[in-house]
């Protein structure tokens, strides 16, 4: 499949099911922003993985936000990672940022596309599910952080 063809795809259910204005990028990638929460996108491997789906909200926290401590921001997102479904925190050393989240799957059969059909069934819980991780992992941080200076 051809990338820009793939791409159209999640273009469409992206603006269809969630109402946020999508743009595809020179990669191919699908890019799009909540007024509240920031930048998404989709990278996308028509010519070698149409079928797989991944949804990733980049670098949204740094550990300088915690202290420095990466350590804890690892239990935490491990923590996260086993109680929401499908989406995950994944905890980097970067310079710029340290935290992003992402969902990932398969969304058709080898080598083949996922319908536009598809796409749209499933879209809105993908990002559900990437929001509630982090959600999740926010808030567990601000707990963390209130509590610990106050001790």
């Amino acid at each position: 499949m051809d990338k820009n063809e793939l791409a159209d795809r999640y273009k469409k259910a992206v603006e269809g099911m969630l109402g946020l204005v999508a743009t595809i990028d020179k990669d191919g990638d699908v890019v799009f922003h909540h007024p509240d929460r920031g930048g998404y996108f989709f990278n996308l491997n028509a010519e070698r993985d149409p079928e797989y789906l991944m949804l990733i909200y980049p670098y949204f926290m740094d550990k300088s936000d915690v202290g420095g401590d990466g350590d804890a921001l690892v239990r935490i997102a491990n923590e996260v990672n086993r109680t929401v479904k499908v989406a995950k925190i994944v905890v980097m050393d970067n310079e710029d940022c340290d935290v992003m989240a992402g969902v990932e799957c398969l969304v058709a059969g080898p080598d083949e596309a996922p319908t536009q059909e598809f796409l749209n069934s499933i879209i809105r819980r993908a990002y559900d599910q990437l929001s509630s991780a982090v959600e999740s992992f926010t808030e567990i941080v601000a707990k963390r952080s209130q509590m610990s200076s106050v001790s």
